[in-house]
């Protein structure tokens, strides 16, 4: 089940995720986690080491060049679906470095990044020819093996004139040469460490972005995504992502999609945003893909907007808004009683004499008794003004309280977090113990200097270039 959670700096989204993730260390799937800041990965990473789950974390500050984790990702096309999946996400991962809306405006960057992924894929390249495989002659070297699809497309390529062969090419070389010239890319791939056998074998993956460009973490961490996505699709083993500050760049078309077709398998995604300011494009259906939403304190009122929209649910259609008294006329019971009527008649005697005659008669009859009793008229609160009051009990929300919409319905929670140290007896003893495993853990193997990292890529080296290395 996937999570969408909103709220501003500070609301407590960050602290209020920590118990679920401690919930879920005693599960079996892979944890991967990506943070801009850091923050959050170092939480997860002290409460991971308190429980005792130390021998199954693995640790990447993207900002450090003297300990650098080499990953082994080899992206493998299984069938045709699995292929054109693998194309949008590799294409999505380095376009988004310039934004979803700038990078795929240019006319030919988009066509000119599938078909470089089709052919990496093909070849079974590494991840470093894909700044080769957008330059016109060093499109030969991937064709050795290439199908005759491959082989059509090429020769109509050729046939281009240098301006057009320009224009496709020269906007797609950019964006790869600000990415692959970096330490912080570069110097991570063609790495013997098996990424995939560590979530598998459900390992804890911690990715910190903090002290790099958005632009290299968001680059960085969405080709790890996809890669991971994919492989635990392929290879149906669970994976459980925690992705902070997500409105960065990680929310692509790709991974909106994703998160529909993930419900199906044991995966799922929780995104903590700041805001939901995300392409009309895939809006929707993130918020589909989401089946769980939570809303923290949000100052801005367009989120404000979003979030009383989204949990329209909470609204009470019996809430009164006051009352009007009344007193009105209701006909009783009906009673019976008895009618006396009195009669007098005249009559001569003998004698001439007038006589009066006096008499009663008795009558039953019925009679409706009416009686005033006091009403009080309900009257009932509009839609717009309970989601007016629903924007204002959002803005007041303090650490910690959320409303939390699912398939259980709308809700407001309060979340009682982690303390901050995790040995109340001992004050910063968890940081402690964080900062001593990450020192034992950079002396495993698999962390090595920048310096140390594969510079020439396979491509390159195939035609006798030497990857550009910065001093």
């Amino acid at each position: 089940m996937s999570t969408l959670i909103v709220g501003e700096t500070g609301a407590g989204k960050s602290l209020s995720e920590l118990p679920w993730f401690r919930h879920k260390l005693k599960e079996k799937s892979g944890k991967l986690v990506f943070d801009f800041h850091g923050q959050f990965t170092d939480l997860c990473g002290e409460v991971a080491v308190v429980d005792g789950h130390a021998d199954k974390i693995m640790y990447d500050k993207l900002s450090a060049e003297k300990y650098v984790l080499g990953y082994k990702l080899d992206f493998k096309a299984k069938s045709r679906g699995h292929e054109e999946r693998l194309v949008d996400g590799l294409s999505q991962s380095f376009l988004v470095k310039r934004g979803y809306k700038d990078g795929f405006d240019h006319p030919y960057l988009d066509k000119a990044f599938k078909w470089a992924s089709r052919l990496v894929l093909r070849q079974s390249a590494p991840l470093n020819s894909f700044r080769y495989a957008l330059q016109g002659p060093d499109y030969g070297g991937l064709l050795e093996n290439a199908d005759m699809e491959t082989w059509l497309a090429f020769q109509r390529y050729e046939r281009l004139t240098k301006g057009e062969r320009e224009r496709q090419i020269e906007p797609g070389n950019r964006v790869l040469e600000s990415i692959f010239d970096s330490v912080t890319v570069s110097s991570r791939l063609d790495g013997g460490w098996d990424f995939i056998e560590h979530l598998r074998k459900g390992g804890i993956h911690l990715v910190n972005g903090l002290g790099v460009s958005p632009d290299k973490m968001r680059t960085f961490g969405n080709l790890l995504l996809v890669h991971a996505i994919e492989c635990a699709k392929e290879q149906d083993f669970a994976l459980d992502v925690w992705i902070d500050e997500a409105q960065r760049g990680f929310i692509t078309p790709y991974l909106a999609e994703q998160l529909v077709q993930i419900r199906g398998f044991d995966c799922s995604v929780t995104l903590m945003c700041q805001d939901v300011s995300f392409p009309l494009e895939f809006k929707e259906t993130i918020f589909q893909g989401c089946t769980r939403h939570a809303w923290y304190r949000c100052a801005s009122r367009t989120v404000r907007e979003e979030a009383a929209c989204d949990l329209i649910g909470m609204l009470d259609r019996n809430r009164v808004h006051h009352y009007e008294d009344r007193f009105v006329s209701v006909r009783g019971p009906t009673v019976e009683y008895d009618a006396i009527t009195k009669n007098s008649s005249e009559s001569e005697d003998e004698d001439g004499r007038t006589r009066t005659t006096k008499g009663e008669s008795v009558t039953t009859r019925e009679r409706v008794l009416w009686e005033t009793i006091h009403q009080r008229i309900p009257h009932y609160e509009s839609p717009q003004s309970q989601l007016i009051w629903l924007q204002q009990e959002i803005s007041a929300l303090g650490d910690g309280e959320r409303f939390v919409r699912d398939k259980y319905g709308c809700r407001k929670q309060y979340v009682y977090p982690l303390p901050k140290n995790l040995y109340p007896c001992m004050p910063g003893l968890s940081k402690r113990r964080w900062k001593r495993f990450l020192r034992q853990l950079r002396e495993k193997p698999v962390y090595r200097p920048a310096d140390q990292a594969p510079w020439i890529p396979a491509a390159a080296a195939r035609h006798g270039r030497k990857g550009k290395r910065r001093s």
